[in-house]
């Protein structure tokens, strides 16, 4: 068998330190280990036992854990939601009277209607002006049925006598009467909705015949030595200008106007020292619509 002969010592030595002499006569050899050892070691189609040795070295990566899809949940049935119902419209209340005018000494009878059920309300009340008042006003509370309805009535009680007049100084107050156009408006406290304001009349008296007289009493006071002077006044104009004068034992004259109320009265009152001033004590008055003058009225203290 013919041996190989290696010619060149730098191919020898190559051999023997790289390739454990193998047969280099054909250089196809040695390029063919090249090219299996610059293969892919991850490539399937490397199959040279270089490339089974390089694969044999590597750990081998655990499978991925196949994730099974986990099925949609099935959507719930939608419910439509049900429609929130709209608030009642709120409701004016409704006031009314059956008449709109009366004469005086008469009732007046004022209902409502639409308002909170068993529910409280307002009543407000606007006067006619007079001479000793302008844009005075009363409010109080009545309370609805189940049916959210009410009355109430308007009586004397309401327009004559409700307010009293006091000058100062003196110790009675004078009634006032009022006749002419009243206002009203009912307010339901729990809405705080108006009604729609009414008016009605209470028509003036019929007139008096104007004949003055005045009538003077004293009464003690809490204090000693002092005395009330009290007169009062009938006959005059009904809701008329009254001039009223008093004198006094030292010749000292005190003057006022009252005002008559529908009766055409009226009263006034005042405190002097009878213990220091003793002697005769005067009243005068003229009705002022009719220049008419009262008799005076004295008393001896």
């Amino acid at each position: 068998m013919r041996k190989s002969r290696i010619s060149n010592p730098f191919v020898f030595f190559l051999c023997l330190g790289l390739l454990g002499c193998q047969n280099l006569s054909s250089p196809s050899n040695f390029s063919q280990g090249i090219t299996n050892q610059q293969k892919n070691p991850f490539s399937p189609s490397s199959t040279t036992q270089a490339s089974a040795k390089q694969s044999s070295s590597l750990s081998v990566a655990s499978p991925l854990p196949i994730s099974t899809p986990s099925p949609s949940p099935s959507p719930s049935p939608t419910l439509s939601p049900r429609p929130t119902p709209l608030p009642s419209p709120k409701v004016k209340p409704v006031l009314a009277t059956a008449t709109s005018a009366v004469d005086y000494g008469e009732t007046v009878l004022l209902t409502g209607s639409g308002f909170t059920p068993n529910g409280s309300v307002e009543v407000l009340i606007a006067y006619p002006s007079t001479a000793n008042f302008n844009g005075l006003f009363t409010s109080f509370r009545k309370k609805s049925n189940d049916q959210g309805k009410l009355e109430f009535q308007f009586s004397k009680s309401h327009y004559e006598g409700g307010v009293s007049v006091r000058n100062p100084g003196e110790s009675d107050s004078s009634p006032e009467s009022f006749v002419g156009i009243f206002k009203v408006i009912l307010i339901d406290a729990t809405t705080q909705i108006r009604s729609e304001m009414i008016s009605f009349e209470i028509k003036k008296p019929p007139s008096l015949p104007v004949n003055p007289s005045l009538k003077f009493e004293t009464d003690p006071t809490d204090e000693p030595g002092s005395t009330w002077l009290k007169v009062t006044g009938s006959g005059f104009s009904a809701q008329g200008e009254v001039r009223l004068k008093q004198s006094s034992p030292q010749g000292i004259s005190l003057e006022s106007t009252k005002i008559a109320n529908l009766k055409g009265e009226f009263r006034s009152s005042l405190i002097v020292r009878t213990d220091l001033t003793k002697g005769e004590y005067c009243f005068e008055a003229e009705d002022l619509s009719t220049g008419k003058q009262a008799q005076p009225a004295c008393k001896t203290l």
